[in-house]
């Protein structure tokens, strides 16, 4: 299940990811995100975390790249099964699902 802290990122991630044009989450599993997950839930949150450059100190970073989410995929339970989704961020602008 996602922390507080954790469903406050994933629906920062997804208000970005949509200002960029990317896919949504079906009206299902939206319901499901907002509406305090129930048995069935599972959602798993992609982070970029940049790893140090050789002779940096230990959790630098270095030429002004930061780490965050780039990606969010769910599952929850349907009639008979399981709806799946993922939203990744791209440098592809578009939605795809169109």
């Amino acid at each position: 299940m996602l922390s507080t802290d954790d469903l406050a990122l994933v629906e920062r991630f997804l208000d970005d990811a949509h200002a960029l044009d990317c896919s949504q989450l079906n009206d299902h599993l939206q319901v499901d995100l907002t509406t305090h997950p129930r048995p069935g839930f599972v959602g798993a949150l992609a982070e970029f975390v940049p790893e140090p450059q050789t002779g940096s100190p230990a959790g630098s970073v270095t030429g002004g790249v930061t780490g965050g989410v780039i990606g969010y995929a769910q599952a929850s339970a349907g009639n008979d099964g399981f709806v799946v989704d993922a939203i990744v961020t791209s440098e592809f602008h578009g939605d795809v699902d169109e």
